[in-house]
């Protein structure tokens, strides 16, 4: 789509990245069927926020984390306190929230950030974005952000490229964009891991936020190159490099006898581009599209949506006429300087 996709070359690199992942993944879809969900209280839960924590350059002790996620509090830490608290409740939510759509995203954000943000769930209006480390003198304005975001996650329903890609993409987007005035580093890192689990549920609980930490300054000196040379290409090989070691680290996990046993029978063919059997969930059709635009930017008119949507402006005119006899749109105020509402269901 037009505007719309991430910038990044596809190089040999990532090819080979994908087609070893996937022979990895092939290998564990035969021992691991359905996502490994940890315990609230598990020590796999408690070093997973803690490593969260850690990308937006929080350190607390683990100790710490499981009296927090206990309700107590420390003296000098009540936004961490809540904060590690409502971690532990997002990953809870994590499972009914949709994230194909933004809506999905600005949700978790409310979770995430519910009781020490000023505008939980909510797009920033600012450039005085929070916890940002080593980018924080490259936050781009926050005009259009809203539209950037609706038009990274209609790329991302409907690319072609391979999901282990586009989560990596989507991830740098999340980074470089900062839709956020805080929680934007653990939100890029989260979503890359929701959209993986499209591909194989089970990706949703690798423990790459600790392998990201254990490299924090490589993870954030390919982000910054990534950002100044506007290609994610060296970003997505270093993300896929993560992923690899943090699925490798699982193989030992594999009944003795049995990783030997699935090399010699599986055989996986994946391809770049999009297949029957990699496809992602495209739930948003163009009605939704256009009520998405247009809440968020509700003077656009139907030739702006249709350039945005890459769609003929005949589709949009119909679409928008659906939705106004199903009293889910309406044009308010004179043809040149009204704009639209989007109706409550």
């Amino acid at each position: 789509m037009k505007n719309t996709s991430a910038p990044f070359s596809l190089t040999h690199r990532i090819a080979s990245q994908v087609c070893e992942i996937a022979e990895v993944v092939g290998a564990l879809q035969l021992h691991t069927v359905c996502p490994l969900v940890a315990s609230p209280d598990s020590d796999e839960r408690i070093s997973s926020i803690q490593s969260l924590l850690a990308l937006e350059h929080t350190t607390l002790e683990s100790g710490q984390i499981r009296s927090m996620c206990q309700g107590l509090s420390f003296p000098n830490l009540e936004r961490v306190s809540q904060l590690v608290r409502n971690l532990a409740m997002l990953f809870s939510q994590l499972p009914t929230i949709d994230a194909t759509s933004v809506d999905g995203l600005l949700s978790a954000h409310a979770h995430l950030l519910a009781g020490i943000s000023q505008a939980p769930g909510e797009f920033r209006r600012s450039n005085d974005v929070s916890n940002n480390g080593s980018l924080q003198c490259q936050v781009i304005s926050y005009h259009g952000v809203s539209t950037r975001m609706h038009r990274l996650f209609a790329w991302f329903q409907e690319s072609k490229i391979h999901p282990l890609i586009a989560s990596c993409a989507v991830h740098y987007e999340i980074r470089r964009l900062c839709p956020f005035l805080e929680g934007n580093e653990i939100l890029a890192l989260l979503w890359q891991k929701q959209m993986l689990g499209f591909w194989h549920p089970s990706l949703i609980s690798l423990p790459l936020e600790s392998l990201l930490v254990a490299d924090i300054a490589g993870y954030e000196r390919e982000l910054t190159k990534a950002i100044a040379c506007e290609d994610t290409a060296s970003f997505i090989e270093f993300l896929l490099a993560i992923i690899l070691k943090a699925l490798t680290a699982w193989e030992p996990q594999l009944p003795q006898g049995l990783q030997s046993e699935i090399q010699a029978q599986t055989q996986v063919q994946t391809q770049v581009e999009l297949s029957a059997n990699t496809q992602v969930k495209r739930r948003t059709k163009t009605q939704e599209k256009i009520l998405q635009l247009l809440r968020a930017e509700p003077h656009l008119t139907l030739k702006q949506v249709a350039e945005q949507l890459e769609v003929a402006i005949s589709t949009v005119e119909r679409a928008a006429a659906d939705l106004k006899k199903a009293n889910k749109l309406r044009f308010s105020g004179p043809r040149k300087n009204g704009c639209w509402e989007v109706l409550p269901d």
